[in-house]
């Protein structure tokens, strides 16, 4: 799910125009730090969640996976995401922006599951520690 999550955030990326400044896909959560250009975030990351849900989903019913009846109500009907559109927030200046950019690419050491945050393969710190192999491109932060 992490690595089609990521398929979907570039390809979000690359047809809406975003800036992506960072990014973490945890077992449970994400973090973007974006800067949108032509078309609001809101409809990117609509997108980006529609696709990576249906996705998901569909190879959940085909395979039985234990986790897809955590994600159907009584009527049948899927939830997928949690309900809301996350936690947005106006990054104000280039110090703020710098410091979520740390703060989100250092949410897997917090969490304890590397000591360095390049060391998590779903995440910007990935990406720009080694860019050659890197799945989502990001934006240089100036």
């Amino acid at each position: 799910m992490r690595d089609l999550f990521l398929t979907e955030l570039d390809r979000a990326r690359t047809l809406d125009g975003f800036l992506l400044h960072a990014f973490v896909v945890m077992p449970e959560h994400v973090h973007l730090v974006a800067t949108p250009r032509t078309t609001p975030l809101a409809n990117s990351l609509a997108a980006i969640k529609r696709r990576t849900a249906q996705t998901t989903l569909k190879e959940w019913r085909r395979t039985g996976h234990p986790l897809l009846a955590s994600a159907l109500a009584p009527d049948g009907s899927a939830r997928f995401w949690q309900r809301g559109g996350g936690y947005d927030r106006m990054i104000r200046d280039h110090d703020e922006l710098a410091e979520k950019v740390i703060y989100t690419e250092n949410n897997p050491v917090r969490r304890g599951v590397v000591a360095r945050a390049h060391e998590w393969a779903w995440s910007s710190a990935a990406s720009r520690h080694s860019p050659e192999s890197a799945s989502v491109q990001v934006d240089r932060i100036a």
